[in-house]
């Protein structure tokens, strides 16, 4: 009797659970019914990609910087990056005229990861070679991104951008645990039984993510995306409003450029190892993924400035603990708060960038591609201006200053970022009224 009851209570809980599970996937669906047959596609695109994303930006880096030992160098790759980034965003809009968006999309991504190959099989890594092969990386990248960036303005609404946004920081989110996780077992392996180098695991992985690049240009070919009618679109003279989002961008990108070096240059100087770095990123990056995936998911555009201040208050602690403990401990305490900060940072100025695009192009009477490779400037100038602040410290003090309050500086500035967000919310909101107000007449 006593066991049929523990039988029945287990397939009552059981069917509880089947139950919860089931409604779960329901209202996930729902959710994603928000999305077109086109957004849904960019989503599988941007999930295959996001797992070679991680190697293309973090562990190009650490490639540089276990092949030289010098932080320098690594600010020198980054800065070809950035170059190219631009450049990509300026010759991908001359090809649109002539090129369908998909083939672009596509080959920006083998571009990247091809010139990667280069650096890793090929070149010696000192100032003159890093310097070019990042800038073919970043050319790449800027075909790749500019397509991205514009597809996902076009397959987007400012109601579900919130939730879009924190989908692409998910799959961002969940790349940078699952390539890390796998990169930094392997470089263990290698380093714990000498089975191979650590050269060969840079070799092989390169080849693996050209195979995910491949699998990715798949799903682009096979989608109905179509390229953009573009007259014209480089101009110099903008409207106040957009003065203001080229500012938000600029500081945003000043804080990026702390995200892709500090915690990268902390953990291999500190702890030391291509493995060490791996274990950390992917697990550190385990935090966030479940809260951005549900605040994107939840919020609406006028909690933008909410989201954004909550990734200032997180990386200003973080950058807090990097100076006060330079330290292994110091160093947990910059991913724990890291994760939570780049998510919400990105989420929320992307959802606004895209909106602010759209409303520049409809007061100014321009191309939308116009405002997306001019933010693009502005992103990679804050970029090197934060690449700049370390040097600056690097030059002026010592490498360890450098590392140690780099981080802090970019992060306090980050407050402006704020009151930009807010200033632009307002006036995209009134913006988004005068448009109904206009149709209902």
């Amino acid at each position: 009797m006593v066991r049929n009851r523990g039988l029945a209570f287990h397939l009552t809980v059981s069917g509880q659970n089947m139950n919860f599970l089931s409604r779960f996937i329901q209202k996930e669906k729902l959710a994603f019914g928000r999305f077109g047959d086109d957004a849904r596609r960019l989503i599988m695109v941007n999930l295959v990609y996001g797992l070679a994303y991680p190697f293309i930006t973090l562990f190009s880096s650490a490639f540089v910087f276990g092949r030289s030992s010098d932080p320098v160098l690594v600010i020198y790759y980054q800065y070809g990056w950035f170059v190219g980034l631009i450049a990509g965003y300026f010759a991908n809009g001359l090809l649109l005229r002539r090129y369908d968006i998909r083939k672009l999309f596509f080959g920006g991504m083998v571009l990247s990861i091809i010139s990667l190959l280069g650096l890793i099989f090929f070149a010696e890594v000192k100032a003159g070679n890093v310097f070019p092969l990042g800038a073919l990386v970043g050319l790449g990248s800027g075909l790749y991104w500019s397509n991205r960036n514009f597809l996902s303005m076009l397959t987007t609404n400012d109601e579900n951008r919130n939730f879009f946004t924190g989908i692409e920081q998910f799959i961002i989110i969940s790349g940078n645990v699952i390539s890390p996780l796998i990169l930094g077992v392997f470089f263990w392996l290698g380093e714990q039984y000498g089975w191979y180098s650590s050269q060969r695991v840079y070799e092989v992985s390169s080849l693996v993510v050209l195979l995910i690049v491949l699998l990715a240009g798949r799903v682009i070919m096979a989608s109905n995306f179509r390229s953009p009618e573009i007259r014209w679109f480089a101009y110099w003279k903008f409207s106040g409003f957009w003065q203001k989002q080229r500012l938000l961008t600029f500081l945003v990108g000043m804080l990026e450029s702390g995200f892709m070096i500090i915690p990268l240059l902390l953990i291999l100087t500190l702890i030391g190892g291509e493995a060490s770095f791996g274990f950390i990123e992917a697990s550190s990056t385990l935090l966030s993924v479940v809260t951005i995936y549900y605040v994107g998911k939840v919020s609406r555009p006028e909690h933008r400035t909410r989201i954004i201040l909550a990734g200032a208050v997180c990386i200003t602690i973080a950058g807090l603990m990097v100076g006060l403990l330079y330290s292994v401990v110091g160093i947990i305490f910059l991913k724990v708060f890291q994760v939570m900060a780049d998510p919400l940072t990105h989420s929320s100025f992307r959802a606004t960038m895209f909106t602010s695009v759209e409303r520049a192009a409809h007061i100014e009477k321009r191309h939308p591609y116009t405002y997306m490779m001019d933010n693009e400037y502005f992103l990679n100038g804050g970029r090197i201006a934060g690449g700049g602040v370390f040097l600056l410290l690097n030059f002026l003090g010592s490498q360890e200053i450098a590392l140690r309050y780099s981080l802090l500086i970019l992060a306090v500035m980050q407050f402006g970022s704020v009151y930009l967000t807010e200033y632009l919310l307002r006036s995209n909101l009134q913006f988004k009224r005068e448009k109904l107000a206009a149709a209902v007449q």
